[in-house]
């Protein structure tokens, strides 16, 4: 069930020592402002479908897309990629695509974060899971910076911080070699972030972005 409680909703920021490209600074200002305003009609979409994410993430990108304005990016619904990774939505430069190169520079995966979910923990790992497919470099691949946005259905921001950082713990214990503290997300100036070191030995910086539903 999705909670209509309203809860104060805690808004990222960039301001203080978090440095990013200047692209990929201007692409967080357009998720964090304009996330703000982003509703789900929940009347377009099928009651009787088991799984509704789907419905949310394609919700989300016409959004942004109507949102821009001037903006050099473009978001794409399920973008689908040589390596058969699919995240949920992935964002290319506008004049590229004009010139018949699709790749995306930027990949946005999004998760449910609901206690009722039976696998609300494939936020962090499992089939689908999200930050893991970051890990294994098949989202972000050769990515330095990506974003998760998750859907808070019910509980808080505070909550859902102290339960992903518990699932991670619980997958370092079971393989210290793939998983390790640093792969935890932090809080930095209102802003949830993680470092993880890839499959590939190379690094991805994912930033969460957390919608309240």
């Amino acid at each position: 069930m999705v909670s209509k409680n309203p809860i104060k909703e805690k808004v990222p920021s960039i301001k203080g020592n978090l440095k990013y490209p200047k692209l990929i600074n201007t692409v967080i200002v357009f998720i964090e402002t304009n996330l703000l305003n982003f509703r789900i009609n929940f009347d377009e979409i099928d009651k009787k479908d088991t799984d509704i994410e789907p419905s949310y993430n394609n919700q989300l990108s016409k959004y942004f897309n109507a949102c821009l304005t001037n903006e050099t990016f473009q978001f794409q619904h399920e973008d689908k990629k040589k390596n058969k990774s699919r995240p949920d939505i992935g964002m290319q430069i506008k004049a590229t695509v004009l010139q018949g190169s699709y790749k995306s520079f930027f990949d946005i995966e999004c998760k449910r974060l609901n206690t009722s979910m039976k696998h609300v923990n494939q936020y962090v790992y499992g089939k689908t899971g999200g930050i893991e497919r970051f890990k294994q470099n098949l989202h972000g691949a050769d990515l330095e910076d990506s974003a998760i946005i998750g859907y808070i259905e019910n509980e808080t921001p505070d909550f859902w911080l102290q339960k992903i950082n518990y699932w991670i713990e619980k997958q370092i214990v079971k393989n210290d070699i793939f998983w390790s503290n640093k792969d935890k997300l932090i809080k930095i100036e209102n802003q949830y972030i993680s470092n993880h070191q890839k499959v590939n030995n190379k690094f991805i910086k994912i930033i969460h972005f957390w919608k309240i539903i």
